[in-house]
């Protein structure tokens, strides 16, 4: 934990650097935009605690080479809480990522996951390192393309949190090709178990419903291949 998300980052984007060839010409990707409808849940002793709204994002995606896909995605909104009373939640969130395929259709990947969450009570940070693959089926006689992925976090700092005694994620999607053009949609959930305070357990959820629309550029069978 003392030496933060970092080192793991710049190792997966290094081993990503190092197996990619170096012609400019390979280099494929996608540029997209997101829509997601996001919900936070916080389970203390004292109760569950829940807040949903819409954010809206950006991405890119670029395949160094047919093994080698780095990637990097922000996305914000407002969530709020469904009881009068309370403050509504500013939400942000940002990912970088690389990923080696030893197969078409498996990414091994691993990289790093910023949080924030701001409320009128008070300010939270979160940083995640996360390690995960991904199983990609195209259909055979239609244009699809379904994704599954799994996910653990082996650091995840919080601000005023204890640390993360277990963390992970999957998620699940569909995604349809046109051409250039790349229409998906996408479910993900993440779990995070806090050591237990004086207060008692602590454990916090995320889960999004994302709609995409990708622009494909480059050669094909690149990153402009990547599950949603």
């Amino acid at each position: 934990m003392s030496r933060g998300p970092w080192p793991l980052a710049a190792l997966a984007l290094g081993c990503g650097l190092a197996f990619a060839r170096p012609a400019s010409a390979q280099i494929s990707g996608t540029v997209s935009g997101t829509i997601a409808v996001v919900e936070h849940r916080v389970t203390t002793a004292a109760g569950v605690a829940s807040a949903a709204g819409p954010t809206t994002g950006a991405g890119i995606a670029l395949a160094l080479s047919h093994r080698v896909e780095v990637d990097l995605s922000a996305a914000g909104g407002t969530l709020t809480p469904p009881g009068p009373g309370t403050g509504q939640q500013t939400f942000a969130r940002a990912d970088l990522g690389a990923a080696l395929l030893p197969a078409p259709w498996l990414a091994l990947g691993a990289g790093v996951t910023l949080l924030g969450f701001d409320d009128p009570v008070a300010r939270q940070h979160w940083t995640a390192t996360r390690l995960g693959a991904e199983v990609r089926l195209p259909f055979s006689v239609v244009p699809l393309t379904a994704v599954f992925r799994v996910a653990l976090y082996p650091t995840v700092s919080a601000t005023g949190l204890p640390a993360a005694q277990s963390a992970f994620g999957a998620g699940s999607g569909l995604a349809w090709d046109a051409g250039r053009l790349r229409v998906a949609l996408s479910y993900s959930l993440e779990r995070y178990n806090f050591a237990a305070a004086a207060a008692g357990p602590h454990r916090e959820q995320l889960s999004t419903l994302t709609a995409t629309v990708g622009l494909r550029f480059g050669r094909p069978g690149g990153a402009g291949d990547r599950g949603p």
